[in-house]
């Protein structure tokens, strides 16, 4: 059996000496790369980024990528992606809702990690903000989407009257 097997308990050798520590890309561009060699120190949480501009995408561009951060988007092979051209002024106001929460959320996720980042913070509340405002547009016109909703403080109870907001041709 080779080292390689049993996970190099005595350091992993190459044919010319041990090999150097690999390190790849950072998984986040504001998380830098460890030292070359010497100890490693890692971020904690709350320690502010190393840098002091968030390299975000718009919620439209993000929503569609998959991610608001330039720095960790990576395009599938010649693929392009594009935003929808919802049928109907129901499916584009759900769509606002959508694109809105996403990038909100992606912002948060990035707040657990760096909550003193007084940029990313004002950058979540006006997705927050966003959001709130599409949604409270959407439910004015086609019901509650959430179970949180205003809609549904008052009798008759309308969670169930109509159709669900993700079936199609309600």
């Amino acid at each position: 059996m080779n080292s390689r097997n049993q996970g190099c308990p005595g350091g992993c050798q190459s044919p010319t000496g041990p090999m150097p520590p690999k390190f790849p890309q950072p998984l986040h561009p504001h998380i830098p790369r460890p030292p070359q060699g010497g100890a490693q120190q890692p971020l904690s949480p709350g320690m502010a980024p190393p840098t002091a501009t968030l390299n975000v995408f718009s919620p439209e561009e993000g929503f569609v990528k998959g991610t608001m951060f330039r720095g960790i988007y990576r395009p599938y092979k010649n693929y392009t992606p594009r935003l929808p051209t919802p049928p109907d002024e129901k499916s584009a106001m759900m769509q606002e809702v959508n694109k809105y929460a996403f990038a909100a959320h992606d912002i948060l996720l990035y707040l657990d990690n760096f909550p003193n980042d007084q940029e990313a913070i004002n950058l979540y509340n006006g997705f927050m903000e966003a959001y709130l405002r599409a949604r409270d547009a959407y439910e004015e016109r086609f019901g509650a989407i959430t179970t949180e909703s205003d809609a549904l403080k008052t009798a008759p109870f309308s969670w169930t009257v109509g159709g669900w907001p993700w079936v199609r041709g309600t």
